[in-house]
């Protein structure tokens, strides 16, 4: 025997293998066939890993960004506007605003857009005794989601007058 047969491994040709010995049963091509099956019916072109069933919708935040012409902001402490006087609000809907620092000295004004309905005034008062304030309206588009749809701005107006915005985001230029 030569060193490479010395562990008791046999070097088998294609002619010394019985093939008739490894045909599988009718019972075992069966349930390897069911197998394959129930691994196919498990997934769908649509299935991408979320489970949507124990999920709700809480909130959807938006973004209000309040800045001069050459895109400085002027909402925080040491800004010309101060968020704690800040009222974003019409006849039937208070909304309830959160001031958020971001990174590269921007400062913006978050909210819940789902509380707004599409296409309507809403009031934004922007300082202490409620004299200077802008109407901002917002006309909605639905994008569908995995699990929920997205309302994101497909227009907003400042004022009767049209601004750039993002899905989620606009500016108020003062």
């Amino acid at each position: 025997m030569s060193d490479e047969n010395s562990n008791n491994e046999e070097n088998l040709e294609p002619e010394d293998i019985n093939f008739e010995t490894m045909k599988k049963t009718p019972l075992q091509k069966a349930v390897v066939l069911l197998l394959i099956l129930f691994a196919f019916m498990g997934c769908s072109e649509d299935d991408n890993g979320i489970n949507c069933e124990n999920g709700t919708q809480q909130s959807q935040v938006s973004r209000i960004f309040i800045e001069d012409q050459n895109g400085n902001t002027l909402i925080g402490p040491d800004n010309v506007f101060q968020f704690q006087n800040f009222i974003f609000f019409n006849e039937t809907t208070f909304i309830q605003l959160e001031f958020q620092e971001l990174p590269g000295n921007f400062n913006a004004i978050n909210f819940d857009s789902l509380l707004m309905e599409d296409n309507e005034d809403f009031k934004f008062v922007i300082n202490e005794d409620g004299t200077q304030f802008v109407i901002i309206n917002i006309k909605f588009k639905t994008i569908e989601g995995d699990c929920f749809d997205q309302r994101v701005f497909d227009v907003v107006k400042v004022n009767d007058v049209i601004v750039p915005s993002e899905n989620k985001s606009f500016s108020i230029i003062f």
